[in-house]
């Protein structure tokens, strides 16, 4: 059996010289499909090696598809699939070329496709993956091959992309960034990648709180602006107070035991009872308690 000269490049301009797929000219004299079929040399030709032209001929005589699953070049098999009656796709299944494969694989009913998750070519794979859904689309999150996951990752409901968060393949992780729900996202907030976490914080709203450690505003290092301009908009500070309460009172108490004055309230504890009345208000609810308590 002969082989192709080569494979076509896409790019080279429509106006090229008509080939077949062994590199030869094509004689449109020989062909069955003179004055039968709508076909023009150089545009839309099944017997042309270049995918483009071969693709507008079944596409103007869809009818023809079928009886090109057999041909020689894979190029007619794998276009061919796409126009035949679906009823003749089975025997693409195994073709020894992915791309007839692939195109069994976008067009077989679900059931007879699946069995081609297991395909050796990732191109076969994709095709299916670009089709799935529910739980055959989640399994195939655990495909061997990189550029599956992505299609998977472009294409699965965002409140599942959680599950490619820890996806081996950076671009996998940066795709599921990209699509997964908010509530999500902070789970990926520490990725390895800088892209990922770039696109992790593109996404992040403005964190609006921020909550300083024991020892306030002095202990984070960043300047109060620095963490306005950054979106911080509200500090919160629980636990300073609560640090510095404890250490007054252990002092208070290892003063007591050791009948010492208190460190902070020295002898007299007058004026700091008065800071307490002014701080709770004390004349005002005394006032109340007289006009409601029963005489």
């Amino acid at each position: 059996m002969p082989t192709p000269a080569s494979r076509p490049d896409s790019r080279v301009d429509e106006d090229s010289e008509a080939l077949d797929w062994t590199g030869r000219l094509i004689d449109c004299a020989v062909c069955p499909h003179v004055g039968q079929a709508v076909c023009e040399l150089g545009k839309a030709c099944v017997n042309d090696r270049r995918a483009r032209r071969i693709e507008r001929f079944f596409m103007a005589n869809r009818a023809l598809a079928d009886n090109y699953l057999d041909h020689p070049y894979f190029e007619v098999r794998a276009l061919a699939g796409r126009h035949c009656n679906v009823f003749r796709l089975q025997r693409l299944v195994n073709d020894p070329e992915p791309e007839p494969r692939a195109s069994a694989a976008l067009r077989l009913p679900l059931p007879r496709a699946m069995p081609m998750k297991a395909d050796a070519d990732r191109r076969v794979r994709v095709a299916l993956a670009s089709r799935l859904a529910g739980q055959a689309q989640l399994d195939m999150t655990q495909d061997p091959d990189g550029w599956v996951r992505m299609v998977v990752a472009r294409r699965l409901p965002p409140e599942l992309l959680i599950v490619l968060r820890g996806d081996v393949d950076p671009e996998v992780r940066r795709i599921a960034a990209r699509r997964m729900t908010l509530t999500s996202l902070p789970a990926m907030v520490g990725d390895p990648d800088p892209m990922v976490r770039l696109e992790v914080a593109e996404r992040l709203p403005p964190p609006l709180m921020y909550m300083f450690a024991g020892g306030g505003v002095a202990a984070t290092g960043i300047p109060v602006p620095e963490l306005h301009r950054m979106g911080y908009r509200l500090f919160v500070d629980s636990q300073t107070p609560l640090l510095a309460m404890h250490h007054a009172l252990r002092d208070s108490y290892a003063a007591l035991k050791a009948l010492r004055a208190d460190p902070l309230l020295g002898a007299d504890g007058q004026a700091e009872q008065q800071a307490v009345h002014e701080t709770i208000d004390l004349e005002t609810l005394l006032a109340i308690e007289r006009r409601t308590v029963e005489r």
